[in-house]
């Protein structure tokens, strides 16, 4: 009798502790399942993944331990799920999560979801920090939002995690960059056989092939660039800084076909005054190309295939290439691969490459994928041209923020357009139809027809710079140095 009565008593309590578990529970909820992707990649900085799968976690199951009460965490390996491992033991109270790793007697602590920005706490064997505590909307449901990071290295890996679905890359993997050999993020998570969240990045919840996974794109529709431009401040002023002009746009525009290839226009505001057609870019295995109209051809403009010590040549779509019969100083823009990496940003994984251009070993680059030049999308290969300056702000993606560029390049002072310039500056065209530009050296200028399409991009490299303007029909065509904001009429009779 007295054993009966025990035994139900320890039922009665496991009852209470149970329900007054699922009471608070955030992650711990009988019928979830989590489907995490994992993958390879050829290296830790070359983004081409060779190997992928997916497990799915689940609970089945208590387990009691020192007296307390867990439940059992499963996972299968296959889409069949025929293969079942046993994961780990998972409990929850006062809205923390604990779990205790096979093989181990130790919980520690998973989530704590009773953190608020600022609030700090103790995760293996560092302290995280919450950078941010917010709500947001899944499936119609409101759920509360915690960004982390290491406390003691706050420009690490950011991780997301959410009120019922966990970190954003798998259940049991808040900031593990490199968990079980390779990367994870979280695919689906579902309640009760209903899908409450997927991963907006991928559009399935199983995946085994490497070749359904998309590398990251460049160039795709939708996408836009903030460009900050500057200039050379005039002589005497000694901070170190450049003078700011304004903040340029560049994105993505229409498709077009060029000799059986599709290419997508990359456009620039030409600092808010009106669209114009930079160049059109096209990209294919980790290369991004631009055709160049005069010359009836396709560039080089990027290559994220690079690798260490690797050495390339890029042509620049600013650079006058038909001047040079369709050829271009190929010296000027050979580059030299220093630096290999990769960040995460937008919990994207992105190789960054840091190129040296060869001949003038103090003029360098940087290269993300997926976002291009740190000096622009427009500016693979940037670094000589001093009349003016240039830098990314920072990229979207239809309007969602994607990538900001934290290390900038060049710092600015606030000033207004210095009109002496327009002076120093001549323009003018001869008998012979030879354009004479003088004092212009190393400034960048385009010529526009008077509709105020492109017509041709020149770099003068001496104080006298010369071109045969005779190809072109009798008007009126206007030079802008855009980084100054003058503008020259010319008239060609």
């Amino acid at each position: 009798m007295r054993k009966r009565i025990l035994f139900i008593c320890i039922v009665c309590c496991i009852a209470w502790q149970t329900n007054a578990q699922v009471a608070n529970n955030t992650i711990v909820n009988d019928n979830s399942t989590w489907a995490t992707l994992f993958y390879t990649c050829f290296d830790n900085v070359n983004t081409t993944i060779v190997e992928a799968w997916t497990d799915y976690y689940f609970f089945a199951g208590d387990s009691i331990f020192n007296e307390k009460i867990y439940k059992k965490i499963f996972y299968y390996s296959d889409e069949q799920h025929t293969k079942r491992f046993f994961a780990g033991l998972m409990r929850e109270d006062n809205l923390k999560t604990y779990f205790i790793k096979p093989g181990t007697i130790f919980e520690k602590t998973l989530y704590d979801f009773s953190l608020e920005t600022g609030d700090v706490f103790e995760y293996d064997d560092f302290t995280v920090y919450v950078l941010q505590s917010d709500s947001i909307l899944i499936n119609n449901v409101l759920k509360k939002r915690l960004i982390i990071v290491p406390e003691l290295h706050r420009d690490w890996e950011i991780d997301t995690i959410i009120e019922n679905i966990g970190c954003l890359r798998g259940l049991l993997y808040p900031l593990c960059y490199m968990c079980n050999g390779g990367f994870s993020e979280l695919l689906c998570y579902t309640q009760n056989d209903e899908l409450i969240y997927r991963n907006p990045k991928r559009s399935k919840c199983y995946y085994d092939n490497p070749k359904e996974l998309p590398s990251v794109q460049t160039i795709t529709p939708g996408k836009t660039w903030y460009i900050e431009s500057g200039y050379a401040c005039p002589a005497g002023d000694e901070t170190g800084c450049f003078c700011y002009y304004g903040l340029q746009t560049i994105k993505v525009g229409s498709a077009k076909t060029f000799n059986g290839k599709e290419y997508y226009e990359l456009l620039t505001d030409d600092m808010n005054q009106q669209w114009n057609v930079v160049t059109y870019v096209r990209e294919e295995g980790g290369k991004v190309f631009f055709y160049a109209e005069s010359c009836d051809k396709e560039y080089l403009m990027y290559d994220f295939n690079l690798n260490m010590d690797d050495e390339v040549v890029l042509a620049d779509p600013h650079y006058p290439i038909s001047l040079f019969n369709c050829k271009f100083a190929g010296y000027d823009f050979q580059y030299k691969v220093i630096e290999v990496d990769s960040i995460e940003y937008n919990q994207v994984k992105r190789k960054r490459l840091k190129l040296m251009n060869i001949y003038f070993p103090s003029c360098y680059d940087t290269w993300v994928e997926g976002i291009g030049c740190m000096q622009g999308i427009d500016n693979p290969a940037a670094s000589l041209r001093v009349g003016g300056v240039n830098q990314l702000k920072d990229c979207y993606e239809s309007d969602k923020l994607i990538f900001v560029n934290e290390n900038p390049k060049f710092c600015w002072v606030p000033t207004t357009v210095n009109n002496v310039y327009q002076d120093w500056i001549n323009i003018f065209i001869d008998k012979s139809n030879i354009l004479h530009i003088v004092n212009a050296k190393d400034i960048p200028l385009t010529i526009y027809d008077i509709q105020g399409r492109k017509v041709q991009s020149v770099f003068p490299n001496n104080d006298d710079y010369q071109i045969n303007i005779s190809f072109l029909s009798k008007g009126l065509y206007i030079v802008s140095d855009r980084i100054r904001n003058i503008k020259f009429k010319i008239a060609i009779k």
